[in-house]
């Protein structure tokens, strides 16, 4: 199995940037970006697979848009899995409709192990960011100029970045070059706007985001897989609700059914509101896997409409008599979209052996 974030943990990252060497970094900076070859508005397009009218939904952050544009695409490499993956949760969709999308295990949601010349990076860096590792997406971001050419999304992953920081000189130099693509333009001029008025979060509310899930401690070193990352972001703020609801889609994608309860029982202890869809399917299924373990404080969450249909996929397995391709087209028919039927059914995962096909019992 491809070990987690094998490329980003093998690097050496820097500690905070640019403090004390503005104008020396604000030179290099310029000189590197008037450096940048090719027609800005050409740039970096077509490079990681996905049609050109769909990046340009990726570029917009028009989140709905996308995901229509990806309807029916198997979400087979690391990028599109990851923007799949962000417009997912920020249309509010991620922890009721993960398995009506991903289909399969593959690349795990921050590996960059099979980026192929830096294609896609720039998305990469801009899901660091939200989720607060500044550091990481300032690497990864520049990464991306260098290997792929000048592209919007990276310049505008720095400005945001640079936003946070506090360094509006240089998040300035980013807005300029950022302003030779058209569909750019209404954002670079809301934010040059809020900067006149030093509310630059009220052209972005992004920027309110990625200021509170800062990780301060952002460490980002050899040895630390995509697990471990999300992890440390919700640990620097329990409230970061990207990575958890990433660390959730992580663990179930994976089929590490014990970690993923764990996390639902210990993040947010004291919340009482009914689980999205696919937490629910993976407490139930948990219940009936690990009997002996108790989730008193999860159980009562799970909606009823979740455990009567469990009933269902119950009865359905217990009709396999033990094989599980008997049942496989009725289950797909009538579970595809659950996390049940991906964790019996789906693939195993790369160069990995999967979970052994336990038939699960129904519970009350």
């Amino acid at each position: 199995m491809t070990n987690p974030g094998q490329r980003l943990a093998s690097r050496s990252w820097p500690g905070a940037c640019l403090s004390g060497r503005h104008a020396v970094w604000f030179a290099v900076a310029a000189a590197f970006l008037a450096a940048a070859t090719g027609d800005a508005a050409d740039a970096a397009e077509g490079s990681w697979g996905l049609p050109l009218p769909v990046q340009r939904s990726l570029e917009r952050e028009d989140w709905p848009a996308l995901l229509q544009g990806l309807a029916g695409n198997p979400l087979a490499t690391a990028t599109v899995r990851l923007v799949a993956a962000r417009a997912l949760f920020e249309t509010g969709r991620l922890p009721e409709e993960q398995f009506s999308w991903f289909r399969s295990p593959g690349p795990e949601l921050l590996s960059t192990s099979d980026l192929k010349d830096y294609a896609g990076s720039a998305h990469f860096a801009e899901a660091l960011l939200q989720l607060g590792y500044a550091n990481g997406a300032e690497r990864l971001a520049f990464d991306s100029l260098e290997m792929e050419g000048e592209n919007a999304p990276a310049l505008r992953t720095l400005v945001r970045l640079h936003l946070v920081k506090g360094l509006t000189n240089a998040a300035r130099i980013f807005l300029n070059r950022l302003d030779a693509y058209p569909e750019r333009q209404p954002w670079v001029a809301r934010v040059r706007a809020a900067l006149a008025t030093h509310t630059p979060a009220m052209a972005d509310p992004t920027l309110l985001r990625i200021g509170t899930n800062l990780v301060t401690r952002d460490r980002i070193a050899a040895g630390l897989t995509t697990e471990r990352l999300l992890r440390q972001a919700l640990e620097a703020n329990p409230e970061n609700r990207m990575a958890f609801e990433f660390l959730m889609a992580h663990q179930l994608v994976t089929r590490r059914l014990l970690y993923a309860v764990r996390t639902l029982a210990t993040t947010r202890p004291g919340n009482q509101d009914p689980l999205p869809r696919h937490h629910a399917e993976a407490v139930v299924l948990h219940r009936s896997l690990y009997p002996g373990i108790s989730l008193d404080a999860l159980a009562p969450r799970v909606p009823h409409d979740v455990l009567a249909r469990f009933q269902g996929f119950h009865e359905l397995m217990q009709r396999a008599a033990g094989s599980l391709e008997q049942v496989r087209p009725q289950a797909q028919r009538e579970f595809g979209n659950t996390y049940w039927f991906f964790y019996f059914f789906a693939p195993p995962e790369p160069a990995s052996v999967a979970p052994a096909p336990e038939t699960p019992q129904a519970r009350e």
